[in-house]
């Protein structure tokens, strides 16, 4: 990736089960860490990630969804 460029990224995540009541919210939190397997970008100082909410930029999180019989 290069400083300063938008790039479009997507995360895969593990299978999961919630029950969320109606009304609730999610939230979700971004970090990384896997230092013995991948190489820390920047090598030094405070990493920065820029998640961007427009029209222009839109961010996207996708969740599969099944209703249950209550």
């Amino acid at each position: 990736m290069v400083p300063g460029m938008v790039e479009t990224v997507e995360i895969e995540l593990l299978p999961t089960a919630a029950r969320i009541p109606a009304g609730y919210r999610l939230r979700l939190a971004i970090a990384g860490h896997d230092a013995a397997t991948f190489t820390r970008i920047p090598a030094t100082g405070e990493p920065a990630w820029t998640i961007h909410r427009s029209a222009a930029r839109p961010s996207l999180v996708t969740l599969p969804v099944r209703t249950m019989p209550e």
